[in-house]
């Protein structure tokens, strides 16, 4: 009798586990300006791509109008951080086997072969992620330094 309530046990544990992990946000919302819609911020695994932590999510688009979905994000850490934490991913993370190259401040990050256009101009969308050193002083997050832009297929349920 002990058995099975111990099983029980566990079994609800795994259970409820498994269902707080695949709902978790991909990363924090940035707050939203008063005059726009809320908008729902994509399951870290639909991404497939470790979020950089401590970045807000300042928008996302998951349309039929854009062969990729992206997540648009924003932190206070200087580009080269962001970057360093990428670079870790390439080799012991999500992003193994991908590719960087550095643009004047702008870096990105890619799959495949030659880079790519990420929304498909120029042959088949491929996820890649672009950094960038904000030029502006963004008026929801005025201390924001870094936009990280992430272009995913989105991981299907199996």
């Amino acid at each position: 009798m002990k058995s099975r309530l111990a099983v029980l046990v566990l079994i609800s544990f795994i259970f409820m586990f498994c269902n707080a992990i695949a709902g978790e946000p991909y990363a924090p919302k940035l707050k939203q300006a008063p005059n726009l819609p809320e908008t729902e911020v994509p399951d870290k695994g639909e991404v497939g791509i470790s979020p950089y932590p401590g970045a807000l999510v300042a928008g996302w688009e998951h349309s039929g109008d854009l062969p990729l979905p992206y997540v648009d994000m924003m932190t206070v850490d200087k580009a080269t951080k962001v970057v360093a934490f990428y670079e870790v991913q390439m080799q012991h993370g999500s992003m193994k086997g991908w590719k960087h190259q550095q643009t004047g401040s702008r870096h990105e990050f890619w799959q495949g072969g030659e880079f790519p256009d990420p929304l498909g101009g120029l042959g088949d969308p491929t996820p890649a992620i672009t950094i960038s050193v904000f030029g502006y002083e963004h008026p929801r997050m005025p201390e924001a330094k870094t936009r990280i832009l992430i272009y995913y297929e989105p991981v299907k349920e199996k």
